[in-house]
């Protein structure tokens, strides 16, 4: 049985999800369309508002929406997975006690001159993780405020869908845009800058990692898709940044000439 519900896009049409695709409309919907063969004289009306939708996002819209682990019944349920449990509830107090024992670290490194050599990895690790999945991804939730799928009208909830990266008023606090947790899962991405020599092994733990997080979320209502998507430029961006201005206070040790 085909399923149906209502989104309002950001241009104030509204989008009516039904079985395979969107189906658009607004408030100059056609009268006309139930009355039989003869025809709709708001067709072309009714083409452009499909494309100027979809122009404004309605592709986003249909992934997110269609996407968030509050569907009926689904087939696929992570939100009971032991391990999606301890994610949820667990992986931002892990990364915030790494950050506060590398910080820690740090300082006591800038003590003592023979521990130097340490100083680059610690550095990088304190700074990139309190920046990053901490102080980016805090910052933009506060400035999008986009509310999270469990309170959104499509699931049950009182606030309306936004479009990531689009300023909202739809949360006041701990908002969706961007997944904290899913920064910490792809943080490990960023390891790649401090062993180059391993890269692709860090790229790879970093990428299944914040996938696995990312589905955590999901399957709770936790974050729309796109919410777990764009943390990993976010991440990459805040530590890139890190590693620019920590390299220079701490050169790195030259790689050695393969053999």
């Amino acid at each position: 049985m085909a399923t149906e519900r209502e989104a309002p896009s950001s241009s104030g049409k509204t989008v009516r999800l039904e079985g395979g695709g969107l189906v658009m409309g607004g408030r100059a919907d056609c009268k006309q369309r139930n009355r039989g063969s003869g025809g709709c004289q708001g067709d072309a009306r009714e083409h452009l508002d499909h494309a100027l939708v979809l122009a404004d996002g309605g592709a986003q819209l249909e992934a997110d929406l269609r996407v968030a682990g509050l569907q009926p019944a689904p087939a696929f349920n992570p939100a009971a997975w032991p391990l999606v449990a301890l994610l949820n509830d667990h992986l931002p107090t892990l990364f915030r006690t790494l950050t506060v024992l590398c910080l820690t670290g740090w300082l006591l490194v800038t003590l003592r001159p023979r521990w130097r050599h340490r100083a680059l990895a610690l550095t990088f690790l304190g700074f990139s993780l309190l920046l990053g999945p901490g102080l980016a991804t805090w910052a933009m939730k506060e400035h999008h405020q986009r509310a999270r799928p469990a309170h959104v009208v499509e699931f049950g909830g009182d606030r309306q869908f936004t479009r990531a990266l689009v300023p909202a008023d739809q949360c006041q606090h701990n908002c969706a845009f961007t997944s904290g947790h899913a920064a910490c899962g792809f943080f490990l991405v960023s390891l790649m800058l401090l062993d180059p020599r391993r890269r692709w092994l860090w790229i790879g733990a970093g990428v299944a990692t914040g996938t696995l997080v990312a589905l955590a979320r999901l399957s709770v209502g936790a974050h729309w898709l796109s919410d777990t998507l764009w943390a990993l430029p976010v991440t990459l961006l805040a530590s890139g940044l890190v590693w620019a201005l920590a390299a220079r206070v701490y050169p790195p040790a030259p790689l050695p000439l393969p053999r």
